[in-house]
């Protein structure tokens, strides 16, 4: 649901449902593929997001059968707040919360924290170090949000595995890490042990 313009949409359309929808056909005996709605809602409540998130499972997981594959949703807030699905959840089996960090450690507890305290599959889609731009993350936020993911067994994705961003990861074509923030990644994805299966 990507606008020509670039811009991101609100919320996910009938376009992204029946894009999901054709993706799940596609993959249906695939029992290692999930899916992602909307990358990141912005300007609606989760009352509104959540009759949608479940319309569009129902959609993925009718195209899909037999197979129930994991859907991941995101939250308000450009998807850093998953905080509406603990008192109403998406009634959906299978379901894991995602959450996008690019603000400071003191709203970690209130965007994605309380959601994993009361017992929500949750997952740290994208965050990432602040480099000239909106996003308020710093370095000691993103090796908090390490930290704390290790700790509690959150899984997570850092932004962006690219040298064109902002945040990157890669300084230039040839791999190299940027400094100090796509170092602190590749150390931590090379000393944390994996979840245990």
């Amino acid at each position: 649901s990507h606008q020509i313009n670039g811009e991101q949409p609100a919320m996910p359309d009938a376009a992204a449902k029946q894009a999901l929808a054709t993706l799940g056909a596609r993959y249906k005996n695939k029992s290692n593929v999930m899916y992602a709605l909307q990358v990141e809602p912005h300007d609606v409540s989760w009352s509104q997001l959540r009759p949608v998130y479940e319309d569009m499972v129902d959609a993925i997981r009718s195209a899909a059968a037999p197979s129930s594959p994991i859907v991941m949703v995101s939250g308000t807030s450009w998807g850093r707040n998953i905080s509406g699905a603990i008192a109403d959840p998406v009634r959906r089996p299978n379901i894991v919360y995602k959450s996008h960090q690019y603000n400071s450690r003191a709203e970690f507890q209130r965007y994605f924290l309380d959601a994993h305290d009361a017992g929500l599959p949750v997952f740290i889609g994208e965050f990432g170090e602040a480099y000239g731009s909106s996003i308020t993350m710093t370095m000691d936020d993103v090796n908090e949000l390490l930290r704390v993911a290790r700790e509690r067994n959150i899984g997570w994705a850092a932004w962006i595995f690219d040298y064109k961003g902002p945040p990157v990861l890669l300084s230039d074509r040839n791999f190299t890490p940027t400094q100090p923030y796509g170092e602190t990644i590749r150390q931590e994805m090379s000393t944390t042990p994996a979840l245990p299966r």
